[in-house]
């Protein structure tokens, strides 16, 4: 939820108006307060007005663009950067598997906390024969289908949610990752497979998604119900990128009220405490948050560890560095999860990564 308080006399019910309006049209969970006690500014720290106060971190004041339309235009531009995680569309693949559908019932509860859209995706790679061009069982994609589209309403039903279905043929991986390019997409994906058409391929779209996907990728390993997340731990070896990325982390960790560690790979000289809170905030952060640091020699081994300590129920990753991915999301996560067999893992991407 994206949480505005808007601060003025005259001009608070235009804002409050105009924030609403925005909001409206993005489909994301949104709180608008008006305040327009004068003590309470002060209390606040609030020094003009007409101001805008998003997730209670961001504070914009009017006094410091050309005219109002600028100020708009700030507003809007700081709200839609902050809602882009809070995705209009959760997409979740199935092999109709037993994981699979475990992965489903996961993003329906998402798109619940989230009040957005789910969208269930089988992809079908068609055995054809290689005489004729055609497909050896033509009847399959018929009840494949079928399968998807009673999956489907069953789900809208259950759950109370918008919920689609989309029928693609082609190689999982190379549509995946293309649906991953579309805007305001969180894709959930179960971490094994056991159908005959996705033996041996359903794992592997997890581990390669995590550094192919152009949207953020959440792994939920086989048989982990949803629960609203407490204690998060969001670990990173990049700076550069913890910047560009860290308001999407905490407005998602601020939708379920949890707690962020941030956790630091690398020597404590590369990566300074001051410059940690700098990013994340310090104590007194919204949401709470925790800071630590770790050597990268140890990665997985010293994470599940931390993990286990803090009562962790999501990790976070982000990273620019493919060599790095190798060591903690490898392809044997079919099998195991490199990080933890019961932890929900959710990668974040750099826009710019090839």
């Amino acid at each position: 939820m994206i949480r505005f308080k808007v601060y003025g006399i005259d001009q608070q019910e235009d804002l409050k108006s105009m924030i609403s309006s925005w909001m409206e049209n993005s489909a994301v969970p949104y709180k608008v307060e008006s305040i327009v006690d004068v003590d309470q500014f002060l209390n606040e720290g609030i020094h003009s007005i007409p101001t805008v106060v998003i997730q209670t971190e961001v504070k914009l004041e009017q006094r410091q663009y050309k005219d109002k339309q600028s100020f708009s235009d700030a507003v809007k531009k700081i709200s839609s950067k902050m809602s882009s995680i809070v995705s209009k569309k959760i997409i979740v693949p199935t092999d109709f598997s037993e994981t699979a559908d475990n992965a489903i019932k996961y993003g329906a509860e998402l798109a619940k906390n989230f009040e957005g859209g789910l969208e269930i995706v089988h992809i079908l790679n068609p055995a054809t024969d290689l005489n004729t061009g055609y497909m050896i069982d033509p009847g399959i994609e018929k009840l494949k289908r079928e399968k998807l589209e009673k999956i489907t309403q069953k789900v809208s039903e259950d759950y109370d949610i918008r919920a689609s279905s989309r029928f693609i043929l082609g190689f999982p991986i190379e549509e995946l990752a293309n649906l991953s390019a579309e805007s305001d997409v969180l894709l959930v994906v179960g971490a094994t497979g056991e159908s005959d058409i996705l033996e041996n391929v359903f794992g592997s779209v997890a581990s390669h998604l995590a550094q192919r996907a152009k949207s953020p990728v959440l792994i939920v390993p086989k048989g982990v119900e949803f629960t609203a997340f407490k204690e998060v731990v969001y670990a990173s070896n990049d700076p550069g990128l913890d910047h560009k990325i860290a308001n999407l982390v905490k407005n998602f960790v601020s939708h379920f009220d949890s707690r962020l560690h941030s956790v630091h790979i690398g020597k404590d000289e590369s990566y300074p405490q001051w410059q940690m809170e700098a990013i994340f905030g310090g104590k007194d952060a919204v949401p709470e948050l925790l800071i630590s640091h770790m050597d990268e020699k140890n990665v997985v081994e010293a994470l599940n560890k931390y993990c286990e300590k803090a009562g962790a129920d999501l990790v976070i990753l982000s990273t620019r560095q493919r060599g790095f991915w190798r060591t903690l999301v490898h392809s044997s996560i079919t099998r195991e999860m490199a990080l933890h067999p019961h932890l929900p893992l959710l990668v974040f991407h750099d826009a710019k990564k090839a």
